[in-house]
């Protein structure tokens, strides 16, 4: 039996207004070994003191992960969770491509499976990140909408976004970084390229490709795949529609790009009928 402990014991054990009696109150989970002897030395009190602050120090840092865990998450915390989910997805699906294309033409695109294995690795940094996880908010429903996320999120004045429109220009020049320092985006190897060139309302009506390498032509192709799998498009359909429209790509390019995208549909079509 349990001996009680003496009162100079009990003020040096408790610790924020949690009792030693009230432990032992729950001595199946937080059991404490007293001593038995009633003779206590000033060793045996810092010690019995030292085990009772580690087994309280416990007791809070559970019952902090317990409300951590119930807090309901932020909106600016779902929307990154949203960005991180559909970012990583993506880069999977150009992996997946990626290898699709490496097995098919072998040593041509020996470097590919490195480079898709870091594929869009700037949205995860400055100055990508915030502007990418808000586009990829928006993308997410077509409802969502940014003026009444300026008035509901604080996070918004956070990023220096008061207006739907500094979101916007955010966006903008991040995706106009993204696609000129990202090797996969045939902007990248355009000269003097303006933002929006090659898109609709633009005066750069399309964008001069030519200049693109065999190794970089892959890994846009395995990006454009990845897209189609995601979107449920037809990717085939989608790039006729664009190749020599909003991108100039020369004869050799067309055909290395054809051969590409014939190997990712015949490879990975049963993936793309039923996009997940």
């Amino acid at each position: 039996m349990r001996k009680p402990i003496d009162c100079v014991a009990t003020r040096t054990a408790k610790v924020a207004d949690i009792s030693v009696n009230q432990l032992w109150e729950e001595e199946d989970q937080h059991m404490i070994d007293v001593p038995s002897t009633s003779d206590y030395s000033t060793r045996d009190l810092r010690d019995l003191k030292s085990r009772i602050d580690i087994k309280l120090d416990e007791l809070k840092a559970e019952e902090h992960q317990e409300q951590q865990e119930q807090k309901p998450k932020d909106q600016w915390s779902k929307m990154v969770d949203l960005f991180y989910q559909r970012t990583n997805r993506h880069v999977a699906l150009v992996n997946k491509y990626a290898q699709i294309i490496y097995y098919r033409f072998g040593i041509v695109c020996a470097e590919l499976v490195t480079n898709a294995y870091n594929h869009d690795a700037s949205k995860y940094r400055a100055p990508e990140f915030i502007p990418y996880v808000y586009l990829t908010w928006q993308k997410s429903n077509p409802n969502n909408d940014f003026a009444e996320l300026c008035k509901t999120m604080p996070t918004c004045k956070v990023h220096g976004f008061s207006t739907p429109e500094d979101i916007r220009d955010a966006i903008d020049r991040a995706t106009f970084h993204h696609i000129t320092t990202n090797k996969h985006h045939p902007e990248s190897h355009a000269p003097n390229i303006k933002m929006n060139a090659g898109r609709k309302g633009s005066d750069v009506k399309i964008v001069n490709a030519t200049a693109m390498d065999d190794l970089s032509l892959a890994e846009m192709c395995a990006d454009w795949a990845a897209m189609s799998e995601e979107l449920g498009t037809g990717l085939v359909e989608w790039a006729y529609k664009n190749i020599g429209v909003r991108w100039r790509f020369h004869p050799h390019q067309k055909r290395l790009i054809a051969d590409f995208l014939t190997s990712c549909v015949q490879n990975g079509q049963d993936q793309r009928r039923n996009p997940r």
